[in-house]
Formats: C-alpha cells, sequence, structure tokens
C-alpha cells in the first residue's frame, strides 16, 4: 500500500462523526417520528468524541423529545445526528449557510 493511500485511510478512519442518540433513547415504539413538510433552520450543539461544536444546521424530522439535524461540517462533509430539543434554537429562517439542500 502506497503511503498516500494509508494517509486517506487513516483521515477517512479518524474522520470525526457526530454523536446521535441511540435507538433507546429515541425509543421509537413510544415516541413516534414526525417527518417536516419543510425543514426549520436551527442552531445546535453537536456532540463528536473529539469537541462539542455549535452549527448551523436543518430539522427535518422530530420526535415528541428529539430532533433528527442535517448540516455540512467543517470538511465539507454531510452529517446528520439525533440530539435532544434543548440542545436546539430555532434561526432564522432566512439564512440558509452551511446546510444539506433536499
Amino acid at each position: 500500500m502506497s503511503r498516500d493511500m494509508g494517509k486517506r485511510i487513516d483521515h477517512i478512519v479518524t474522520r470525526p462523526m457526530p454523536i446521535s442518540l441511540t435507538p433507546e433513547e429515541l425509543d421509537l415504539e413510544n415516541h413516534p417520528i414526525k417527518r417536516a413538510s419543510s425543514v426549520i433552520p436551527v442552531r445546535a450543539w453537536t456532540r463528536f468524541y473529539e469537541a462539542t461544536v455549535r452549527v448551523d444546521a436543518e430539522a427535518f424530522e422530530w420526535t415528541d423529545k428529539a430532533v433528527h439535524i442535517r448540516w455540512v461540517g467543517s470538511d465539507g462533509q454531510p452529517r446528520s445526528a439525533w440530539y435532544g430539543r434543548m440542545q436546539l434554537t430555532e434561526r432564522d429562517r432566512s439564512v440558509s449557510n452551511n446546510v444539506v439542500a433536499e
């Protein structure tokens, strides 16, 4: 394996991934998902193993206690995760920077 290939593999393996709520925490059997007719712009505290980061994101589905959001990471890659409602605030709907288009 070439050195460049090794570096690319290391980058992919170690790329930060958000920590989402677990299936047990979501408890979808008792808290069904509601899908948005249009996305809602939000600011969210996102959790990674490496750090906690506040991002501009879009809420596109939710339960009565959690929200599924998507955003573009600083590396340009799309991200999504489930977070508790208290970790999000709605932002001005006219702002749409750094979010994933539908």
